[in-house]
């Protein structure tokens, strides 16, 4: 008994380990259809908007730049993120432009700033990749060649 010890111990802890409440597929799908409104914080790599609700879930929004303040439809929900559509932006930016294309989501999210606009957070998505890539970065000043 005393060599199983640890192995016994180890299933008592990994058993009595509390997990997180998991929502319904019911609550999931109420979510789903919701409109919320919601500060855009930064961009993100695929072109979306990153903004925090205030019960803390983190839900990225396309059609949404930063500073903006959007109110948007669920289109998906995970534990701990979700996706949304800005149907309404209420406060906007300075630096959105009317897109070329009708179905510029599709094609390419970020026709709704101007090219400037564009230059800097894309520089500024890189820029943090290359950070949380390499703990050294942050020494060197990094700069980006239009």
């Amino acid at each position: 008994l005393k060599r199983f010890w640890p192995i016994i111990h180890l299933m008592y802890l990994l058993k009595s380990r509390k997990k997180l409440p998991r929502p319904s597929k019911a609550q999931m799908r109420k979510f789903r259809e919701q409109i919320i409104e919601v500060k855009i914080d930064k961009l993100v790599h695929g072109g979306q908007g990153l903004g925090t609700l205030p019960d803390g879930l983190k839900v990225f929004v396309w059609n949404a730049l930063p500073g903006e303040t959007v109110r948007a439809r669920t289109i998906k929900q995970k534990r701990s993120y979700a996706e949304a559509i800005a149907e309404e932006v209420l406060e906007a930016s300075q630096e959105r432009i009317e897109p070329k294309e009708a179905n510029y989501l599709a094609t390419s999210p970020w026709q709704i700033m101007t090219y400037d606009a564009e230059y800097k957070y894309k520089s500024e998505i890189v820029k943090e990749l290359f950070q949380g890539a390499h703990r050294w970065v942050h020494k060197y000043q990094i700069s980006t060649v239009a």
